[in-house]
């Protein structure tokens, strides 16, 4: 359960220092926009954004916040996302990181490439010293290949993968090629599990989702900026007892040459339920007309290659009941050190 040793960030009446945003009272959230599902959702809601919208955020150089409706703040995000309509390569990658691997903990500094091409087509190829890491994704599958050593070979279907699922990997990569490829937001006439709340500096899209007996859960949290590119600086995934199991950040947009779109150069990862993390910057940025480039989004074990011994699947089918009702988060939770 989330509480103030893990986030120190919250002094005890649940406020932040300055720059971590501010929030609205119980009452005001409650009375303005709570949700069908009733008030234990208005009260995740609240709790949600007391959590997820308190990431530190640069001094903005304008007087006031944007202020426009959800269609709005969506269209821009997706009209971005659009926009990359092709083959992404981004040069001088470095990995750093840590995570929790059975009963002890492991870390990585690693640089290479990166290819992508959205919505989920993604190859990262990370080296030291020779071979370590090669790990993708396309439209039907992710895999994470660990070439050092003995070698070991993760793969799923992403129908079939649990977003919430702990695959003791250093990283999923079907998570980032969602968190390199947001977009496709739904308009909210079309989706009426969504929600959005107005911070200092942020837009907040909190989306439900619904388990296999029909009960609504707290699954994701958009964060977009209040200030330009109007895009998105960090999203948090949860499981369906409503404890917080990833955060993405998303920082230091720049233009892609001969492209109207902006992508970001600094990403990080942390899991909360193990503190793991890892942070990519992403060095050269650029469009890349390289039909061959294409076939490293086919899985090593599409072509066959040979992967040794240690195989394993991670998928499974089906998204589990919670076992208890949705938890209500505390409010005096921060963002992750």
């Amino acid at each position: 359960m989330t509480n103030r040793t893990q986030y120190p960030d919250a002094d005890a009446k649940g406020t932040f220092p300055h720059g971590r945003g501010s929030h609205p009272s119980a009452t005001e959230t409650g009375r303005s926009r709570a949700p069908a599902c009733g008030v234990r959702w208005g009260c995740v809601c609240l709790a949600v954004a007391c959590w997820s919208g308190c990431a530190a955020t640069p001094k903005p150089t304008f007087d006031e916040p944007d202020d426009v409706p959800m269609r709005l703040v969506i269209d821009r995000v997706n009209r971005n996302a659009e926009a990359m309509d092709f083959l992404l390569r981004a040069g001088g990658v470095e990995a750093t990181g840590e995570f929790l691997r059975g009963d002890h903990r492991e870390t990585f500094q690693l640089h290479g490439v990166l290819l992508y091409r959205r919505p989920r087509s993604l190859y990262l190829k990370l080296d030291h010293l020779g071979p370590a890491i090669e790990a993708g994704s396309n439209d039907e599958e992710f895999w994470f290949w660990e070439r050092a050593g003995q070698g070991a070979y993760s793969w799923g279907r992403h129908d079939q993968m649990d977003y919430h699922a702990d695959p003791d990997l250093p990283f999923r990569p079907d998570l980032l090629a969602e968190v390199l490829g947001l977009g496709g937001l739904p308009d909210h006439d079309e989706s009426q599990d969504l929600l959005m709340w107005k911070g200092r500096d942020r837009y907040e899209l909190l989306f439900q989702d619904r388990d296999a007996t029909g009960q609504a859960f707290l699954a994701k949290v958009i964060n977009v900026d209040r200030y330009p590119p109007f895009l998105v600086r960090s999203i948090v995934y949860f499981r369906p007892d409503g404890q917080p199991l990833v955060q993405a950040k998303l920082s230091d947009y720049q233009p892609i040459a001969d492209s109207p779109a902006l992508a970001p150069r600094h990403v990080r990862l942390d899991w909360l339920y193990d503190r793991g993390w890892m942070e990519l910057e992403f060095g050269r940025v650029e469009r890349f007309d390289n039909p061959a480039a294409e076939s490293r989004f086919r899985s090593p074990r599409e072509r066959g290659l040979p992967l040794g011994d240690h195989i394993r699947r991670l998928d499974r089918p089906g998204l589990p009941a919670p076992v208890a009702p949705p938890a209500t988060l505390p409010d005096t939770t921060g963002e992750p050190e």
